[in-house]
């Protein structure tokens, strides 16, 4: 058993890395999850949150931290409208009066709180600010195109299931023996040696300059890391979703497909949208703007309110149970050439293999 590891605050993006956090390393345990109380998670399994089978891990309240027996505090700023972080100087203060360690993910140098860093300073020893810089230390070695093939994971909708997806593909890679470098939207990486994508767009650099950082950043971790694959997360949504809501257009995405032509991707799609036609349709689209392949579906358990889009001009959705996602697929599958299946219940074997088999030749 490693350090344990309590985690502040969980928000559905990472139900994924704490469901196969230890899978993904094997320093550190996670034993306590704080969630915010507004998504009524105490005592319940954080899969709720998704409505997604049982992982074993119940929602705690962070107002009990007081009792925690962790050793170290992982605290994730990666939260932008929907909640009230204001508490996370108070929070970490305690910890540390506590004795714990405090790890302090913050999405770019930007973000870190004023409050955060001076705390820091005032414990330096146990606590620390974790932001991910690439400063292209190795650039007279990283001229050129990448020789490593690219994997995108990404989504119709900025959910849950797209990092899912990722993290499957990624143990059947390191299972099959290949060494992985990846990308994530999270800015959470405890033990796990990720990236953090985030940190390739934060930078403030206008779009020309920023595709060139992207370059030069992703042949630099080709470089130091020697990977026989990159598997990256989508920064944003692939494309528009209708004239309602424009869902930021896929621009970071086809931002990232300018810097480095993609070798391939997998999507994440909406059960009610998930028929062979519109599949199809993606897959021409994928081609089109991103000069790819679409290799693999995910059908996800998300149904898009779409009243709230006309009245809003946001997306909004709700999860059904994973058990009518099957329901859906069986009137769907073999009607596509590409593989469409619930990783929930199947894993990614099937679409990782159609991968690797495609890239060999």
């Amino acid at each position: 058993m490693g350090e344990k590891a309590a985690i502040y605050p969980f928000y559905p993006r990472l139900l994924p890395y704490i469901k196969h956090y230890n899978k993904l390393q094997d320093r550190y345990e996670i034993t306590e999850v704080y969630a915010p109380q507004g998504l009524g998670l105490k005592d319940k399994d954080l899969s709720f949150a998704c409505n997604h089978p049982s992982i074993g891990k119940k929602g705690n309240l962070i107002d009990n931290i007081n009792k925690s027996d962790a050793d170290i505090l992982v605290l994730v700023d990666d939260i932008e409208d929907d909640f009230d972080n204001e508490d996370f100087f108070d929070i970490a203060n305690i910890a540390l009066q506590k004795g714990m360690k405090v790890n302090y993910y913050a999405k770019s140098i930007f973000a870190v709180r004023d409050e955060m860093r001076r705390l820091s300073e005032d414990y330096k020893d146990n606590m620390k600010i974790i932001i991910e810089e690439h400063k292209n230390n190795e650039l007279g070695q990283t001229k050129g195109s990448l020789q490593t093939p690219v994997i995108l994971v990404g989504g119709m909708l900025d959910e849950p299931d797209v990092l899912e997806v990722l993290l499957q593909v990624y143990l059947n890679l390191v299972e099959l023996g290949l060494k992985v470098s990846v990308f994530t939207k999270t800015p959470f990486s405890l033990g796990t040696n990720f990236h953090s994508i985030n940190a390739l767009f934060s930078n403030r650099f206008d779009e020309k300059t920023t595709i060139s950082y992207l370059k030069e950043t992703l042949k630099e971790v080709e470089h130091i890391e020697q990977p026989d694959i990159i598997l990256m997360e989508t920064p944003d949504p692939i494309m528009e979703y209708n004239e309602f809501a424009h869902n930021g257009y896929g621009i970071r995405t086809y931002m990232l497909s300018l810097a480095v032509i993609p070798d391939s991707m997998i999507n994440v799609i909406p059960v009610e949208l998930c028929v062979a036609e519109y599949v199809e349709m993606v897959s021409k689209f994928v081609e089109e703007k991103y000069n790819t392949k679409l290799d693999g579906v995910h059908t996800s358990n998300s149904i898009i309110d779409s009243l709230y889009v006309v009245q809003s001009q946001e997306l909004s959705w709700v999860h059904i149970p994973t058990e009518e996602v099957n329901k859906s697929l069986q009137f769907n599958q073999g009607q596509s050439k590409i593989p469409i299946i619930n990783i929930i219940q199947a894993g990614t074997n099937m679409i990782t293999n159609n991968i690797i088999n495609r890239l060999s030749y």
